[in-house]
């Protein structure tokens, strides 16, 4: 690229699921890079990704499949060794090689267990209705532990001292029958009960053990992160900077406690680029949806159960339950704009979706209740000027947000805005030659929201179904 080697940091604008890994790799394919850097991330994050020739979900390799592919997972990355080796195998069966010799990982990175599942699991049984919302899949309780205790924090580097491992997983393992016996004796319930059975018939054994070591000495090799990129850069490498889940669940800019317990915006990417040597330009590229979604529980003031959204990749589980949609939220995409130093290019991703709708739907602003607390300006941008309702204008920016904020956007509900209706045969053509979804963009682009050009839109689940705006191709490389 002219100017030399870019770092494309893709981040997510919503709560997740808003298509970061069909950007990722469409932006890999039309500027020819080949090195993927995935953040953060986990088991927990899967990418689905439509090229046309494949339709893939890939949680621990970057979204752009390729034979030349190198992706690199870093020090907040957590790893399930074995799931990794299970996903590679479905990615050859797809596509006829083998991605794990493009794959490396920095040594800080860390191992999730079955204990720390099972623990996490019994979290949010006990929880009740106020559970974060997890996937099950103990990366979370793994999080947990490495801030409470360095002790209790299993990295890759461990695995490189057999003796030193197996002491340390025993550690975790009594750290966790612990943790397990305190909650079920406080929370007593059958499920819970069935959980601590399972825990203490330690399903993490000695084969087990072996296996994590070998891997690492054998299959995925490991390399320090700032390394990896300085020497990408120095060769003349673009790097795609691939993130996970989205920023309305951030740990800090989250609405707590339906949050994840790691940073999710693009400023940790963006700070250690800085801190890597050597000349490299740096964009961020924002991902949001035409059509909002959550998976789990939480606040989410657009929510319309009754609309008629479906997508086929979001489907019902038994930890974050059912898939809930709803009409796209101005105020908490500014905030998420805002939240990510206001990101160099926009995609918007679902935009189909809003021609099969028979009367789509915006919303600019929320209403709040009149007898709303007076604390509520500490919160929330408000416009009390008309003497019928509250409106809320957006969402103010913390360091660490609170829980009152949470019960504020409960309350909420959205001042919709129509963007016609459907005629009666239905759509037909170019979803981008609908006026209601040029409405739609002309809303997004306004200062109302923000306040500039979106320039990847996305009207359909496969590469080709997607444009990149002659400008924002400028931007990337630099022409």
């Amino acid at each position: 690229m002219r100017g030399g080697p870019v770092a494309i940091v893709v981040t997510d604008l919503g709560y997740g699921d808003s298509g970061k890994g069909a950007v990722a790799d469409l932006l890999c394919h039309r500027l020819g890079i080949d090195t993927v850097y995935r953040h953060s991330g986990g088991p927990n994050s899967v990418h689905h990704v439509a090229t046309g020739a494949m339709d893939v979900a890939v949680s621990a390799f970057g979204s752009y499949l390729s034979p030349a592919t190198r992706t690199h997972l870093g020090a907040d990355f957590a790893l399930k060794p074995h799931n990794i080796l299970l996903e590679a195998k479905q990615i050859e069966q797809n596509t006829g090689y083998s991605p794990l010799p493009g794959l490396s990982v920095d040594p800080s990175a860390g191992i999730v267990l079955p204990y720390h599942a099972i623990v996490g699991q019994l979290r949010e049984v006990v929880a009740g209705d106020r559970r974060r919302g997890s996937t099950g899949q103990g990366v979370g309780e793994a999080v947990l532990d490495a801030r409470r205790d360095p002790a209790l924090a299993l990295t890759v580097a461990d695995c490189r001292d057999t003796r030193g491992l197996a002491r340390k997983v025993a550690r975790i393992f009594d750290a966790k029958v612990a943790d397990a016996e305190d909650i079920a004796a406080r929370h007593p319930d059958p499920v819970a009960a069935n959980l601590l059975r399972c825990l203490k018939e330690d399903p993490f054994g000695e084969d087990h053990l072996s296996s994590l070591g070998a891997v690492f000495e054998a299959i995925i090799r490991i390399d320090d992160s700032q390394s990896y990129l300085a020497r990408a850069f120095a060769n003349g490498r673009s790097v795609l900077c691939e993130g996970a889940h989205g920023t309305l669940i951030d740990k800090d800019y989250g609405f707590p406690p339906y949050v994840t317990r790691r940073s999710t915006t693009a400023l940790p990417t963006l700070s250690m680029l800085d801190s890597v040597p050597g000349e490299v330009r740096v964009l961020t590229v924002g991902v949001a949806r035409a059509i909002a979604f959550r998976h789990g529980p939480g606040p989410f003031v657009t929510e319309d159960a009754e609309a008629g959204f479906h997508e086929r990749h979001n489907a019902e589980n038994p930890w974050q339950g059912k898939p809930r949609h709803g009409w796209f939220d101005a105020v908490a995409a500014r905030y998420a704009f805002d939240c990510n130093r206001r990101p160099d290019a926009l995609a918007m991703t679902m935009l189909d979706q809003l021609s099969w709708l028979r009367e789509p739907r915006i919303a600019l602003r929320y209403s709040l209740p009149d007898d709303a607390p007076d604390e509520a300006d500490q919160f929330l941008a408000l416009d009390r000027d008309d003497p019928g309702a509250t409106r809320v204008t957006g969402i103010r920016l913390a360091e660490r947000q609170s829980t009152r904020l949470t019960a504020l956007l409960k309350a909420c509900r959205p001042v919709l805005t129509t963007l016609g209706e459907r005629g009666e045969t239905g759509p037909s053509g170019d979803p981008l030659a609908d006026p209601r979804v040029d409405a739609f963009l002309s809303h997004a682009e306004s200062s109302e929201v923000f306040g500039q050009p979106i320039g990847i839109l996305s009207r359909g689940p496969g590469r080709d179904d997607k444009i990149i705006s002659d400008a924002c191709m400028r931007q990337f490389t630099g022409h």
